[in-house]
């Protein structure tokens, strides 16, 4: 599902590369910045390695704040500073967590629902040897702690990979379906591009260079 906030849906051709930070209740920092700078270019990488075509905004702000999660809403990416702050000190779990996050966020760009997101967060994950992500989520789900609009995410993906449902899916997922994730979102992407496309064509959307 293209993002909703994209009005008109509006396919930006640029880097990506953030030009723009605003410091909402939090103290300005260089060290923050730079953190934030590598987290989105590595998240922009990846994806363009899964995607050679995945559009990103022409200009991004960056807002860092005291929030809780990072968060993305079209050009503008909203990043909690205390997580930011905490990678200083961080194992690879850790960083590699934080990185997956963003990567998620991003492709809220292109998306706003929560599957191909979670998709591509988990095969980075996987990829990267971090079964207990997947044990975590596990035990979040069986807890109850997963709100409704990830469960539904979590459902999407199990019916793209042939599980039942999220429960058979985080109990029998590893790193051997990583490449069929990658080629499950990478075809579902394409679809959203090739939408935008049409879009474009009819009139309905514009591209921004």
């Amino acid at each position: 599902m293209k993002h909703e906030n994209w009005a008109p849906l509006n396919i930006e051709r640029g880097s990506g590369e953030p030009l723009s930070f605003e410091w909402n209740g939090v103290e300005q920092s260089k060290e923050i910045e730079v953190t934030a700078r590598k987290l989105l270019k590595d998240g922009q990488d990846y994806l363009r390695s899964v995607v050679a075509e995945y559009p990103f905004p022409k200009q991004y702000i960056v807002c860092i704040s005291p929030r809780a999660r990072h968060a993305n809403l079209g050009s503008e990416m909203y990043l909690s500073a205390a997580r930011l702050t905490a990678l200083k000190t961080a194992d690879q779990y850790v960083q590699d967590l934080e990185q997956s996050q963003v990567i998620h966020e991003l492709v809220h760009n292109l998306c706003d629902t929560e599957d191909l997101p979670m998709l591509i967060e988990l095969a980075y994950m996987l990829e990267r040897g971090h079964d207990a992500r997947i044990e975590k989520l596990h035990s979040i789900l069986k807890d109850g702690g997963l709100s409704k609009v990830y469960i539904d995410g979590l459902l999407s993906i199990a019916n793209m990979l042939g599980f039942a449902d999220p429960n058979e899916l985080l109990l029998n997922i590893s790193e051997q379906e990583v490449e069929r994730m990658k080629a499950l979102f990478q075809a579902r992407i394409q679809e959203i591009l090739r939408e935008l496309e049409d879009d474009v064509a009819s009139g309905r959307a514009s591209i921004i260079s």
